[in-house]
């Protein structure tokens, strides 16, 4: 038995239709030969909680959840932990928090990245594998956590050390997964570059990043792996409205001109661990979701193909002159609308 780290979950919008419809058992049938028996996990982008639809305040689209109801289908798919650590988890603020954490407590699912305070923040989740155990912490961007105020880890400040050097004396294996970055851009911002590597040196044992909605670079740093972005298994691209939001004034795409390829929206990777001679081993699969009801693992000859262009994306990153200094202009670009919303 070991773990299978999936792409990005957001249940709700238009994509509640189809799991009403399917469930979460006929929606991510197709992949289960791939993950095998292996113990769950992935960033939930959504709270779980019952919205009153006829409250202009809780009907924005931007605001997103899922039906409370799904915490049983993901614990009886094999979803053993979710990582809260996104800029969505608050969108019903502490109400939208607490009754997700509270449900996925009633189904067995653990939970990390997010909590009351800062201190239940940085707990991390910890699975046992094989007699192995694995700690499981999320960082994001947004709602940062504080010593007497919910909110999730936060990223960008002395937190990311203080959890990992807090956990990875208690466990054999530590895996940090993050949450930042451009949507539709597939290479990282030079600053989560910076801090995704400081994890490894801090211990992590492996890093998969999100938020990205599409497929990121990744590179092995002192001999660990990073994934950058591993897009997101379900989302509702396919819809017209999502993809208008993706191309609004608003959007990354026009902030950091960015040509928008809806294509990248579906594909996601699987990361699939497992415990060989006292160390993990990692890999991955491609999985394709057009439709937003049946994600499949690419077939042989997609596979190559898309390898090939993975192969380049990550020599790229390394590199690529042109690459680096279109991070470099995007990342300035960024902190300008940062400070001009005064978000720092």
């Amino acid at each position: 038995m070991g773990l299978a780290i999936l792409g990005d979950l957001m249940l709700g919008r238009h994509q509640a239709p189809l799991i009403k419809e399917h469930g979460i058992e006929g929606i991510l049938g197709e992949i289960k030969e791939t993950i095998g028996k292996r113990k769950i996990i992935a960033n939930l982008e959504c709270p779980l909680i019952k919205v009153n639809k006829t409250k202009k305040k809780e009907s924005s689209f931007s605001k997103l959840y899922g039906a409370e109801i799904l915490a049983k289908q993901l614990s009886n798919y094999g979803f053993e932990a979710l990582s809260l650590a996104n800029n969505h988890i608050f969108d019903f603020g502490n109400r939208g928090l607490i009754n997700t954490q509270k449900i996925l407590n009633q189904n067995s699912i653990k939970f990390f990245g997010a909590g009351l305070n800062k201190e239940a923040s940085i707990t991390p989740a910890v699975l046992e594998v094989d007699k192995y155990t694995i700690a499981f912490l999320g960082f994001s961007f947004s709602n940062p956590a504080q010593e007497k105020k919910s909110g999730v880890a936060y990223l960008y400040d002395d937190t990311v050390k203080t959890a990992i050097k807090k956990v990875k004396s208690e466990v054999d294996f530590l895996i940090v997964m993050p949450h930042s970055g451009i949507e539709l851009y597939q290479y990282p911002l030079k600053r989560d570059q910076k801090i995704y590597r400081r994890m490894i040196e801090l211990g992590a044992d492996l890093v998969v990043g999100s938020q990205s909605h599409c497929i990121q670079a990744m590179e092995i740093y002192l001999k660990k792996t990073i994934y950058y972005g591993i897009g997101d298994l379900l989302f509702d691209h396919f819809h017209k409205d999502t993809k208008l939001d993706f191309t609004s004034n608003k959007s990354h795409s026009k902030k950091f001109c960015i040509e928008p390829s809806f294509s990248l929206m579906q594909q996601s990777l699987i990361i699939l661990i497992d415990i060989i001679g006292g160390k993990l081993v990692v890999k991955h699969e491609t999985v394709e979701n057009k439709d937003g009801h049946n994600p499949k693992v690419l077939t042989q000859y997609n596979k190559e193909l898309w390898m090939n262009k993975f192969g380049t994306l990550n020599y790229n990153l390394k590199n690529s002159n042109s690459i680096e200094k279109e991070r470099i202009a995007i990342e300035k670009k960024l902190l300008v609308d940062l400070k001009s919303r005064r978000v720092i």
